[in-house]
């Protein structure tokens, strides 16, 4: 959500998301339109791993509905596990920066 409203989403389109329940079925979504998942398969892997573990835990049932996306768009278990493990120093060194940022508290 965070990354949507800073690229700038209307506000409607942002309460929308708030109300998704992501129950659509992905077979159906990845069937509309093949040639959008082909282009961007990996970007779209990733995302959905750091949307899978935005909230701090990146869930076993999580992995599987991303392996799962990944398998119906064509994307090997190799490189979802190279994706995760880049999430996954991503997000360390996100840490180690705040802390040396704001190792005297923060500034405001």
């Amino acid at each position: 959500m965070g990354v949507i409203a800073a690229s700038g989403a209307s506000d409607a389109i942002l309460e929308e998301l708030k109300k998704y329940a992501a129950t659509d079925n992905l077979e159906e979504v990845i069937a509309t339109d093949r040639s959008i998942f082909e282009r961007g398969k990996y970007s779209l892997i990733y995302e959905a791993i750091l949307t899978c573990s935005a909230d701090g835990e990146y869930s076993e049932g999580e992995k599987v509905l991303v392996r799962k996306a990944a398998t119906l768009i064509g994307v090997s278990e190799d490189v979802v596990k190279q994706l995760e493990e880049i999430c996954e120093e991503e997000k360390k060194l996100f840490k180690r920066k705040i802390q040396i940022l704001y190792s005297t508290g923060k500034p405001y």
